[in-house]
């Protein structure tokens, strides 16, 4: 959020509905498939509490470019199911982020970064 909050002008409401969604995407990248969890998350609308329902997709995907601090794949985008092209841009070991930008007319282009960090999911012991 220190990103949006630093670089992006958008609407307070606009800000508050990223705050409440972002950091509850978790990405897991095992050789060539990636497998993307959303819980459901309640965010506010109109002012109004709402529930937006997770999901849980998994799906292939080929690298098309990478180097020390840039991996570019493509493959099905969650939920809409079309293919994309992604970049992840890693920022050390153990954070990246994504640009959240498009040039799709339904949806907006926000000029926003989700980040993501590792987590370590152990041994299960």
């Amino acid at each position: 959020m220190s990103f949006i909050q630093d670089h992006v002008k958008i609407p307070e409401k606009t800000e508050r509905f990223f705050g409440e969604l972002m950091g509850n995407l978790s990405v897991t990248f095992a050789e060539s498939r990636v497998s993307y969890l959303m819980p459901d998350v309640y965010v506010t609308l109109e002012n109004e509490k709402k529930l937006m329902v997770g999901f849980e997709e998994t799906s292939s995907y080929a690298v098309l470019y990478e180097d020390e601090k840039t991996v570019v794949i493509s493959g099905t985008a969650p939920v809409s199911g079309t293919e994309e092209t992604t970049t992840y841009y890693f920022e050390g070991s153990n954070s990246m982020w994504v640009y959240i930008g498009t040039v799709d007319p339904f949806f907006p282009d926000l000029h926003i970064r989700e980040y993501f960090k590792r987590v370590d999911r152990g041994s299960g012991s």
